[in-house]
């Protein structure tokens, strides 16, 4: 190793991930031997070779991203050919590469704006791999090859990916789908359509509603006519009260952001909205307290103008939002009932509303909470070590809340009490950016009061565990070694452990791979489970006796050969629109490195 390259390690290593980051960039970018100093780290072990790959990626060295992309790492190769698509190098023959790679190629290209590079592949890899894969690249492409491909594959495209980009295209085929249809298919197609006609051009989309919606509903999430309804409030509020969809309306609440927008609008084109909500007292108190409270008297009062109120008795939501001079009415009114006399304590409950009582009130202050000191104060106090435990966990997740202030604070939490590294907004805080934490957290096993006695941690979630540092990472797997040698440990424990540590580069993988041919059937399975996670799931391995699950392939697939996971055309079933979305993402693939230097150019 050079001694440059010797240097530069020394300098990175105590250094939180971050501060490493922003150091190597800008070693990158002024060191005058970076050029040798790079080719030496590529002969390193991964944490040097994805060093080397960051200073590429700072420097826009097409040689070093090059040689990244043939790393046999494939979290290394992944992240190098996502800069090399970045920087416009070449990236060779897409077909031949795997299925994880080539996804984050479809990605790539749907981040920049390239579609004559989409458009040139998507026929290859239609024909070599299938709609499926094809509809993943389509909204890279231009709208001319969107809106030739779009009618062959509708069916296997999530049609809101089109939106952004595409939208003309998009609401063309929808509006010509929908003018074809009879009334009962076209639900069938508003529910394929909808939450992408929802994220349109909100005129084109209100006109689409207004002339095919269904007469008993509208489709798509409530949420999602928020926008429309900031566009045009009128519209919006004259499709929710149809006649025909008064059923339905009255079996939903509108969302606080939709009710907010419609609050804007007179009294008079809220009172039909109002009236249909008399009966669901949640939605109709929602419904007032998103208009000003000057107008809630009259909106209240109009809308209940068609019902014989003399045996009316409001819900205690209602009350809580009506002003004071409407709520003491309706008070004295309910108190003049015989049945409501007649019982002492409901007598009580509607006295209470007869005057505004002096009483305190917890709020939720939310990010107001992070510019009072006073109270952070409080929030530091409070995670002393002689606080009990559920109280000392509350305020130790709120003392960190603020992102601005949590990586120093995270830091005096270890201090006062050393297992808050079992929290889980401690770990990830420490997993992510205060990795020079890390050697202070796995010197020593966490004992106190939040881990139970006789119980060894294990965390569930290893993220970010590929910016720490190599011997962190080898610590770390030593730690569930042990964990694992322990049978006094639950068999679920011990499980878990091997889950953790398939997250980790390196030592993690070797560990699952130790843990295939466990006589524990758990364990066992928790390894062979956990290997599509680990930075390697690629590569072959042979059980120690011969024992693969029954119809498991030894190669994760998505991640190896790519001739090995295509079926041949014709053979293997199309999955259904409802098998696609009980997929897991695979947007991220297991071990994906992220980069600083790649940062802010997406």
């Amino acid at each position: 190793m050079l001694t440059a390259t010797r240097s530069l390690l020394t300098t990175l290593d105590p250094l939180p991930y971050p501060v490493r980051m922003s150091r190597l960039v800008e070693w990158a970018r002024t060191a005058p031997d970076r050029v040798q100093v790079c080719r030496d780290l590529r002969e390193q072990g991964p944490y040097a070779r994805h060093l080397a790959l960051v200073a590429a990626m700072a420097t826009r060295d097409a040689e070093g991203i090059a040689a990244a992309a043939r790393d046999p790492q494939p979290s290394i190769r992944g992240a190098a050919l996502t800069a090399a698509l970045r920087a416009d190098i070449p990236i060779g023959d897409v077909t031949d590469r795997s299925a994880m790679q080539r996804r984050r190629v479809y990605r790539s290209l749907r981040r920049r704006c390239a579609p004559a590079v989409a458009d040139a592949l998507i026929s290859e890899v239609r024909a070599q791999f299938g709609d499926e894969e094809a509809a993943t690249l389509l909204p890279a492409c231009g709208d001319d090859t969107v809106r030739a491909l779009l009618p062959d594959l509708e069916h296997a495209l999530r049609l809101e990916r089109l939106a952004r980009r595409h939208e003309g295209p998009l609401l063309e085929r929808i509006r010509e789908r929908l003018a074809a249809a009879p009334p009962e298919p076209r639900a069938r197609i508003w529910g394929d359509a909808a939450v992408a006609v929802l994220r349109c051009d909100p005129t084109q989309a209100l006109d689409l509603l207004e002339r095919y919606a269904p007469e008993e509903s509208l489709p798509g999430p409530l949420d999602a006519y928020g926008r429309l309804a900031a566009h045009d409030p009128v519209r919006v509020a004259r499709l929710l009260t149809t006649p025909g969809r008064a059923a339905w309306l009255r079996r939903n609440v509108l969302p606080p952001a939709l009710l907010r927008r419609l609050a804007v609008l007179p009294t008079d084109e809220l009172v039909p909205l109002a009236s249909r909500y008399r009966e669901h007292s949640r939605a109709l108190a929602a419904l007032l307290d998103a208009v000003a409270p000057a107008r809630r008297a009259d909106l209240y009062d109009r809308a209940l103008s068609e019902v014989d109120t003399a045996m009316l008795i409001p819900a205690a939501e209602i009350m809580e939002v009506l002003p004071a001079e409407v709520r003491i009415r309706e008070a004295r009114r309910v108190l003049g009932l015989a049945r409501i006399q007649e019982r002492e304590a409901e007598v009580r409950l509607w006295s209470a509303y007869l005057a505004w009582p002096d009483a305190s009130a917890a709020h939720a202050l939310g990010k107001r909470a992070w510019r009072l000191p006073q109270l952070q104060d409080l929030l530091r106090r409070a995670i002393g070590p002689h606080t009990l435990a559920s109280v000392a966990r509350t305020a130790i997740g709120l003392w960190l809340d603020d992102p601005r202030t949590r990586s120093d604070r995270v830091a005096e939490v270890l201090a006062t009490d050393p297992t808050a590294v079992t929290l889980h907004e401690v770990w990830v805080i420490i997993c992510a950016s205060r990795t020079d934490l890390l050697d202070q957290v796995l010197k020593r096993r966490p004992r106190g009061r939040f881990v139970e006695p006789g119980i060894r941690w294990v965390p569930a979630w290893v993220p970010h565990a590929e910016r720490w540092l190599p011997r962190q990472q080898t610590r770390f797997v030593e730690h569930l070694e042990l964990i694992l040698a322990d049978t006094e440990q639950g068999v679920w424990q011990r499980a878990a452990a091997i889950r953790a540590a398939a997250h980790v580069p390196g030592a993690g993988r070797e560990l699952v791979l130790r843990h295939l041919d466990a006589p524990a059937v758990a364990i066992a399975e928790a390894a062979l489970g956990a290997l599509v996670w680990t930075d390697r799931p690629g590569e072959d391995h042979e059980p120690e006796r011969g024992r693969p699950a029954p119809g498991t392939p030894r190669t994760a697939a998505g991640h190896g050969d790519p001739a090995r996971h295509v079926s041949p055309p014709g053979r293997a079933p199309r999955p259904t629109r409802g098998d696609r979305r009980r997929r897991p993402a695979a947007s991220t693939g297991p071990g994906e490195l992220d980069h600083p230097a790649g940062r802010g150019r997406r």
